[in-house]
């Protein structure tokens, strides 16, 4: 009797927890469609295909600006998981996020979509396809958004030779007055007045 009590009781116990995973499950699932529903919205997209199986798959990819190769890479399994994660990455590049708001899209799907799609991110519409890290393919190489060409300041228009005014021919050196010392008359020889005899002692003049 006992052990028929325990039964039905583990059985009610794992129906119960049945359900509540099935619960969480369409609870998941529900919020995941709505989310896709306001991202395609953003992106330009149709919004009911976010209802449509598999072909929301196709304009995720779009929105991802991936080429229709990667959705056709998303039927196939295992790659398929590779593939929606780098696409994660994508679409929060696309939307101007950062690589961790591309880590919460793969891990919190449920939490990431709701506030990408219904918060005041704005879809990148300048992004051409497969620039949103590559070119398209699955490493991601490729062409990348080219920076604006540099601008230069105005070139002046090249001018001809200069032109100097005519002139004579080069003087010559420069010509100055010689200056000489003053000019004196020449003179002879020197004159003395006459001398007598001289004088004896005293100052006497010699006798005759």
């Amino acid at each position: 009797m006992l052990t028929s009590v325990l039964a039905v009781t583990n059985s009610a116990s794992s129906a119960a927890g049945m359900s509540l995973v099935v619960f969480i499950y369409i609870a998941i699932f529900v919020i995941q469609i709505i989310s896709w529903w306001a991202v395609f919205a953003k992106a330009n997209q149709p919004r009911w295909a976010a209802i449509i199986p598999i072909y929301n798959f196709y304009i995720f990819t779009k929105v991802a600006r991936r080429p229709t190769q990667w959705f056709i890479l998303l039927l196939v399994p295992i790659v398929s998981i590779i593939v929606y994660l780098t696409m994660c990455f994508d679409i929060a590049k696309a939307f101007n996020k950062s690589t961790g708001f591309g880590v919460g899209l793969v891990f919190l799907p449920f939490i990431f979509y709701p506030v990408l799609g219904f918060g005041k991110s704005k879809y990148n519409e300048s992004l051409t396809a497969g620039n949103t890290y590559g070119s398209g393919n699955l490493y991601g190489s490729g062409n990348y958004p080219q920076p604006s060409p540099q601008q230069y300041p105005p070139q002046y228009i090249p001018q001809g030779p200069q032109q100097y005014p005519p002139q004579g021919p080069p003087p010559g050196p420069a010509q100055y007055p010689q200056q000489y010392p003053p000019q004196y008359p020449p003179q002879g020889p020197q004159q003395y007045p006459p001398q007598g005899p001289p004088p004896g002692p005293n100052g006497q003049p010699p006798s005759q």
